[in-house]
């Protein structure tokens, strides 16, 4: 793991910081440095790996209480009050524990200076996250498989900031993001896309399908679902040479301006119905 991460001044003022001794600071700074930085895949064994989104870290207590310099026991009673703060929330496993980092894509994904950005706390109400277990022979290893860069994060960064300011929807989490996976819209739009550009070129990447995913959780499925439609409508008239930066672009302009009542999309999702009835 390398590169660095964004860490603003807000989080001297935060609870998570000013309510904790020193080795509690440590834990604090360590978890943000291990969080990762963009979807990508742990590897847990040599056969198992875990899904990780921007802003998450998987954990053995034992081993992250090692490069923490601290004991087991300081781990679990920090992480318990972290997640108390709202700063953090966990998922236990056999394997192991993701630790999702709240608020992490409108503090480390931010492209422009954070100070621009209006207030969001560092701090949001804790809750309940599901527990679920999976079963695992093997002690866990802790190694990063190959992560996705050089993206595009540009086009990301501003799909989330836009988000936070015009919509002011910053409460995401895991299980709205689970729930938007698997929304029959968001599902369709994706299985959609790929019918349209199955060459291996214009495949969805990983932070791609992950932008989607945010929107879907926190604007709704059918905004993915429309966009997806008005780029099939824009490829009838032309040629788009790279769609997926067409289908975040069009995501993108939708933010800045709303999105339109009337668009081709909608009409070229009445040709595909008609087509499908037979009727045309």
């Amino acid at each position: 793991m390398d590169g660095w991460i964004k860490l603003h001044r807000k989080l001297l003022s935060s609870r998570a910081w000013n309510t904790v001794d020193a080795e509690g600071k440590v834990i604090l700074i360590t978890l943000l440095l291990r969080a990762s930085h963009a979807a990508t895949q742990w590897r847990i064994t040599a056969s198992k790996t875990a899904s990780l989104n921007p802003g998450q870290l998987f954990i053995t207590y034992r081993t992250f209480a090692a490069k923490c310099g601290v004991s087991t026991k300081k781990i679990t009673t920090e992480l318990q009050r972290l997640e108390s703060l709202g700063f953090i929330s966990t998922k236990k496993g056999r394997e192991g524990t993701i630790i999702t980092v709240c608020n992490w894509a409108y503090y480390q994904q931010a492209e422009t200076h954070l100070d621009t950005v209006p207030e969001t706390p560092m701090e949001t109400p804790a809750k309940p996250v599901p527990v679920s277990d999976s079963p695992l022979n093997t002690a866990p290893v802790e190694t990063p498989m190959e992560t996705q860069k050089g993206t595009g994060s540009e086009t990301h960064n501003k799909i989330y900031i836009l988000i936070k300011n015009k919509y002011n929807k910053t409460d995401l989490n895991n299980k709205l993001l689970d729930q938007a996976e698997l929304h029959p819209e968001y599902r369709q739009a994706l299985a959609k896309y790929a019918a349209m550009f199955p060459d291996k070129g214009n495949e969805l990447r990983i932070e791609d399908v992950y932008t989607l995913k945010v929107i879907a959780a926190l604007l709704g499925a059918n905004w993915v679902y429309r966009a997806v439609y008005e780029l099939k409508a824009a490829n009838t008239e032309k040629f788009i040479k790279n769609p997926r930066k067409y289908l975040l672009g069009i995501l993108q302009n939708w933010l800045l301006n709303g999105m339109p009542n009337d668009s081709k999309g909608k009409e070229q999702e009445l040709q595909d119905f008609y087509r499908e009835e037979g009727i045309i």
